[in-house]
């Protein structure tokens, strides 16, 4: 995929098929360049599908796991174990499936209190990059159910908690999210 080109895919399926062979040139070219691959996984329904199609290419190890640090770019305030969650989306869908060790996990840790979750994830993004290093490579999804659109090219290491409740009628809860 050439960067800039715009890939249009007839269906959810084709979306994640293509996400995935993206995601292992992107961290083919990563780990060449730099000897690691920082990504954000997203939530949603079109992650999912990615997430299972990706744990079954690298089941075959075309990248090597511990030079792969996965963040969330947002998460919910729920417990990991909640279906709402987008960790535990990941988690079961990708991480768990090809092996991903904890130290490689970057959660947003939905126990505690808001502030303090911001805080913590703010906290260990910038001791993973160092204050200048940011995001060089992210996917967006968005659904019907929850559209999502964002400007940011590059992210920076620095949190903003969101506190406005979803009008979601699925999940009336507060989220955090990873901003420029």
């Amino acid at each position: 995929m050439a960067r800039g080109e715009l890939i249009i895919c007839k269906d959810p399926d084709s979306v994640a098929e293509k996400a995935a062979e993206f995601f292992v040139s992107s961290g083919l070219k990563s780990i060449g360049e730099r000897g690691r691959f920082n990504v954000v996984l997203s939530g949603g329904s079109t992650p999912k599908l990615m997430f299972a199609r990706l744990a079954a290419i690298l089941a075959d190890d075309p990248l090597p796991l511990d030079k792969i640090y996965f963040f969330f770019g947002d998460e919910r305030m729920v417990p990991v174990t909640s279906e709402e969650s987008n960790f535990r989306s990941a988690n079961e869908l990708l991480l768990k499936p090809i092996g991903v060790r904890e130290r490689n996990i970057f959660r947003f840790r939905t126990e505690l209190e808001p502030d303090a979750a911001a805080a913590d994830y703010s906290r260990r993004v910038r001791g993973h990059f160092g204050i200048e290093s940011g995001f060089p490579s992210s996917i967006w999804s968005s659904s019907a159910s929850a559209p999502m659109a964002t400007p940011h090219r590059f992210f920076r290491a620095r949190m903003s908690l969101t506190n406005k409740r979803r009008s979601l009628p699925r999940c009336l809860c507060r989220s955090l999210m990873l901003t420029a």
